[in-house]
């Protein structure tokens, strides 16, 4: 905003009475300001008295005596005119009478009609009417019109939800011109609130206002100092607030109640008095000071900020005391000031206060009752919203009744808002009141929760449609109590609900993951994995449910009984509790709970159990850390002091259960190379709570600023399960991390004498706004000191929602497209931070994440060239499956020598069974081109129908190089139905055939068939692979070079012609790296280029489909 005009040979003349009164406010002589006007008006004649009338009840809503200003009007005006036929004074006062009503009565839809019209009749849109001299009268009643219609337009802003909004939006320039007419007619208060409240940075057009005032002599400058202050205190200058304030000891000028609003902002921000109850009491005495002087809203705003200090004090009996005095003060102020919208909010935290002290829910919700059934609650929408809180206080202690008219109030509050999203979880709160047990015969019962069910299953449809994923989720959970309890009471075995409520909650699970942000899906899959649990209890009691403590059926045997086992959903339910009621007696209780089962896990727990405790204690920090409100903590009710204490806390315990869980996983077959165990690894390790913890802690990581953590929990969210089962694969598990350090990166980076940079990319929740994507670039760079270690972190400019978005109309078609250019173009700022981070013909390792496995990252464009053009690519799903690839070439099987020949094997099997003409002459070039490679290679030879399973894993387990060219097949509904399809015999190589071999010599595999390098990646954010890639990783091979989608077998045979035709001039030529080895990511690269340049395959179709996956060499012929 422009520095305004404020100089005094602007100002307006005003009458005596308004004058005098204007000159007295300024000092902060109200009282004496308000008399002034009282007498005037006593004595005022015909004519003047509207004007009187608006200046005396402007100076009394200024002090917050609103029962005055009311009462005023009352006696001192008649019923006013139409609009279009009052006074600019007419208007002022009505303007004024329903702002007084919006405070009384909640009357704002009627204060913004009325200021709707002023604003058209005076044309306040136009800067030129407010600019104009002349026009106006020379009180400029007006200006005071379009400040309370400004005031209107906040008040909707604050209260407004679900009222219409005004018509008009004051913007920057017309505020701008609105202060500088306030400031002309000495209306200072005015114009210092818009200053204060709708400017994004007012210090300078205070300090500009201040040095106006001081000059002139203006006694307003205290009020303008004293506002800076506390602006800047407010934003956390606290040093520039003090000294503002310290500047105020050099005026030679002192207006009323100076001193004591400076001792509030002191004893606010800049705690001079240390002890938190003496200051908290000396703000109470300062309240009363400004009460006293008949200055309501300092007195309030006073008593606002000893609640505020208040709320830190440990819960002691006399803090109890002192928070019950402040709050008894409140209301009695807010009875004489006449404010009940500000009451009404008073005393609902009063209820907040109550519950989180004493522990008294049944006085809290009553008190809650009797305020939100006041007219005024019923007037304004706003206040639906606790609606929300009273209902879930209800069902806590299952009074359905209660719970339900709650229930049904705030869903009345979601429908006003129109919020599809919010309206759904509301419902579910209306529908977990209903399913609460009411005093009903059986058959009544039954009929309750067949209704319910049927509302639920329609329900969960429709949020599956929305993709309303917590909602979803509520429901399923609600919907699987309602049907085990159904099974009850219709007396259905166990066994036969179980598989019905199972599949629901395996749903529920999925969908617990794609839950955002993040952070609400904890609670939920909490109770997922909780219910599961005690349905797959073989001893389950289903009629003790409710409680969720079962205890042994008489005729049990008690040997038959395990010794307590944690509960984690009870405790963290128990922390949400008290977070929802702000009941610190609970909090305290279940942080009691939680030291007492950390000493006896640690004692007698299972190491699973110990996993259980760790991740159900970091989630407990954390939901006290982010969503824990001040009123209920002390420092000494934490294991932190700080939040970066606490991060770091939580980030502790997540990765201690991680350490665990690798231990247990590392145990869950003797058979690593079983496809079978994958499964179950990914399984056990993967799963919607663990996936919210781990983005969790990633987010955790990134609000830190510590870039070296970031980039370890980068890590260990990247294909875990996977990389576990690699390492076993190797002669010295232990040489590999379970997650790759920086010390296994430089490690891979001495393996060639080129530049290697490792790019990660992550999303991190950084809710409300959408899903960010974080590139992460590492490198080692050598000088004569030793390695030096480059980690660049950069945002994307671009969400993974964004990106979600554009990859589903990225199809194969597209990018043969003629606008495949135009396709690619919207990912570039995927790639846009590696232009800064690595230079040309370096290496780059690239892991993608999420739906970027669905990207060729390497064919887009960096300064005008693609990715593959400028650098040579690999990719690998984490760090630590490309370091395992790393030392697989080491020593290639435990326990097996490195032959010292080297051999390779090329395999063609296609259409062997078909009589088309199309597909005979198909499978001549094919073989055509294989036998070619073969005679190259000097390599064995298998086509067609020779080409068995058997023969397959012959070959393969004894070659160095493996060339593949056919079909593959995969179901994209089933991700273990994927094959390599051989011959006229109808065998292939499945998955399963695939992990089960023993590829002794750490081949490379080149997989010429159909999208034989997609691989299913998990949907839980961990980044699992499952494909043809992964199994013939996991069996032994040290790269592979597979297809990303379905290809032309012309494009197939092109590119092997050029891989292996740069293959044999590398393999002869003289070594271009670092030992006996061939690039084979410079060859697929080359090939790519090649292909590029080639006019009948010049589309990403056709010269982007094969990456490499894996080691970026192999060993030399």
């Amino acid at each position: 905003m422009a520095e305004m005009d404020t100089s005094e040979n602007t100002t307006v003349s005003l009458p005596d009475p308004i004058q005098l009164c204007r000159q007295e406010c300024a000092s902060g002589n109200f009282l004496q300001a308000i008399n002034s006007l009282r007498a005037a008006l006593d004595g005022s004649p015909t004519g003047t008295g509207a004007r009187l009338v608006s200046e005396l009840v402007r100076v009394l809503i200024i002090t917050g005596d609103r029962t005055s200003a009311e009462s005023e009007l009352n006696a001192r005006t008649n019923s006013l005119p139409e609009v279009h036929q009052a006074t600019s004074y007419d208007d002022a006062i009505s303007l004024q009478r329903a702002i007084l009503a919006v405070s009384a009565r909640g009357e704002l839809e009627e204060a913004i009609k009325l200021a709707n019209q002023l604003w058209s009749k005076y044309a306040f849109d136009s800067t030129l009417v407010l600019d104009a001299e002349g026009g106006w009268d020379a009180d400029n009643a007006p200006i005071l019109i379009a400040y309370y219609a400004v005031e209107v337009f906040d008040l909707h802003r604050r209260y407004g939800q679900g009222i219409s909004a005004t018509s008009f939006s004051p913007t920057t320039e017309l505020l701008q011109s609105i202060i500088t007419r306030l400031l002309q007619s000495s209306l200072v208060f005015e114009a210092l609130e818009i200053m204060e409240y709708f400017v994004d940075d007012p210090v300078p057009l205070f300090y500009s206002l201040a040095t106006a005032f001081l000059t002139d002599g203006n006694p307003g400058a205290e009020d303008v100092i004293l506002r800076c202050a506390k602006v800047q205190l407010e934003n956390g200058e606290l040093e520039s607030g003090k000294l503002v304030l310290e500047s105020l000891d050099k005026l030679h000028i002192r207006g009323a109640t100076v001193l004591e609003r400076r001792e509030v902002l002191e004893l606010r921000y800049l705690s001079t008095e240390p002890d938190r109850i003496t200051a908290t009491q000396r703000l109470l005495q300062l309240a009363e000071t400004f009460e006293n002087a008949k200055l309501f809203d300092a007195a309030m705003e006073t008593l606002e900020y000893a609640a505020e200090l208040h709320c830190k004090l440990g819960i002691t009996e006399e803090t109890v005391r002192l928070g019950f005095q402040s709050h008894d003060t409140l209301r009695l102020l807010i009875s004489r000031s006449g404010d009940l919208l500000s009451g009404v909010q008073i005393e609902l935290r009063l209820c907040d206060m109550i519950s989180s002290t004493t522990g008294d829910l049944v006085e809290a919700r009553t008190r809650r009752d009797q305020l939100l059934s006041l007219p005024i609650c019923a007037k304004l929408p706003y206040f639906g919203k606790f609606h929300k809180r009273q209902s879930l206080e209800y069902l806590m202690v299952h009074l359905r009744e209660p719970a339900l008219h709650h229930a049904e109030k705030y869903r009345e509050y979601c429908t006003i808002l129109q919020d599809e999203g919010e309206l759904s979880l509301a419902n579910n709160l209306r529908l977990s009141a209903l399913f609460q047990p009411g005093r009903t015969s059986e058959e009544a019962r039954i009929a309750c929760l067949e209704s319910l069910r049927e509302e639920l299953e329609q329900g969960i449809e429709e949020d599956r449609t929305a993709k309303r994923h917590l909602a979803h989720v509520e429901k399923a959970l609600l919907l699987a109590e309602v049907m085990e309890e159904l099974a009850r009471l219709e007396g259905e075995e166990r066994e036969d609900a179980w598989p019905v409520i199972a599949e629901l909650l395996d749903d529920a699970e999925s969908i617990c993951g794609l839950i955002r942000p993040a952070a609400d899906a904890i609670l939920p899959s909490l109770q997922v994995g909780y219910l599961k649990g005690i349905f797959e209890e073989p001893n389950f009691d289903r009629g003790s449910r409710m409680t969720s403590e079962s205890e042994p059926a008489a005729d049990d045997d008690p040997s038959h009984h395990l010794r307590h086992a944690f509960n984690g959903i009870k405790l963290v339910s128990r922390l949400c509790r008290a977070v929802q009621t702000l009941s610190a007696p609970v909090l305290v209780a279940a942080m009691n709970d939680l030291h007492a089962e950390e000493e006896r896990v640690l004692s007698e727990g299972h190491p699973l159990e110990m996993i259980e405790f760790l991740t159900c204690q970091g989630t407990a920090y954390y939901v006290l850390l982010s969503f824990t409100d001040s009123k209920l903590l002390t420092t000494e009710d934490l294991p932190f002091t700080t939040p970066h204490e606490g991060l770091a806390l939580i980030l502790d315990c997540f990765e201690r259960a991680i350490e665990l869980e690798e231990e247990m996983a590392s145990q869950l077959s003797d058979s690593p190379e079983s496809l079978l165990t994958l499964k179950a690894v990914q399984s056990f390790r993967s799963g919607p709570l663990k996936s919210s913890l781990l983005e969790l802690a990633v987010s955790i990581c990134f609000d830190l600023d510590d870039n070296s953590l970031l980039w370890k929990w980068v890590q260990m969210t990247k294909a875990q399960a996977y990389s576990s089962l690699l390492r076993k694969r190797l002669d010295n598990p232990v040489s590999v991390s379970a997650v790759p350090s920086f010390e296994d990166m430089l490690w891979a980076s001495s393996a060639t004498s080129r530049q290697l940079v490792f790019v990660d990319w992550v999303s991190v929740n950084r809710d409300p706004e959408p899903r960010l994507l974080l590139v992460l670039a590492l490198q080692f760079k050598r000088d004569e000191e030793g390695p030096l270690r480059k980690l660049t972190v950069a945002v994307v400019d671009m969400s993974v929602d964004e990106v979600e978005e554009r990859i589903s109309s990225l199809t194969p078609a597209r990018l043969d497209g003629s606008d495949w250019q135009r396709a690619l173009a919207g990912f570039a700022p995927l790639v846009e931070p590696l232009r800064e981070v690595c230079g040309e013909e370096d290496i780059l390792v690239l892991s993608p994440t999420g739906p970027l496995h669905k990207l060729p990252l390497h064919a887009l464009t960096v300064d005008g060239s693609t990715l593959i053009e400028r650098n040579t690519c690999i990719y690998t799903p984490s760090m630590s499956v490309l370091v395992s690839c790393l030392r697989r070439l080491e020593n290639p099987t435990p326990g097996v020598e490195r032959r010292q020949d080297w051999s390779a094997a090329v395999l063609a099997a296609y259409d062997d069974d078909s009589p088309s003409d199309s597909s005979a002459a198909e499978r001549k070039d094919i073989y055509r081109s294989v036998t070619t490679i073969a005679a190259i290679l000097g390599s064995s030879l298998v086509l067609g129908p020779e080409l068995s399973a058997s023969r397959f894993a012959q070959e393969a387990e004894s070659s160095n190089l493996v060339h593949f060219h056919g079909h593959a097949s995969r179901d994209p509904h089933d991700p273990l139905d994927q094959n390599l399809l051989l011959g006229a015999t109808g065998e292939r190589i499945t998955l399963e055939a695939a992990a089960s071999l023993v590829l002794r010599e750490a081949p490379h595999l080149n997989l010429i068939a159909c999208s034989s390098g997609v691989q299913d990646i998990s949907a839980d954010g961990l980044d699992e692979p499952l494909g043809l890639v992964t199994a013939f990783l996991m069996s032994g091979a040290a790269s592979v070079t597979g297809a990303l989608w379905p290809i032309q077998s012309a494009t197939g045979r092109s590119f092997s012609q050029i891989f292996f035709e740069e293959y044999i001039r590398l393999n002869n030529g003289p070594p271009r790296d670092l030992g006996p080895v061939v690039n084979l990511a410079d060859i697929v690269r080359q090939a790519a280029v090649r292909l590029m340049k080639d006019a009948k395959t010049s589309t990403p179709y056709h010269w982007a489909a094969f990456v490499l996956y894996g080691a970026w060499f192999s060993v030399r012929k």
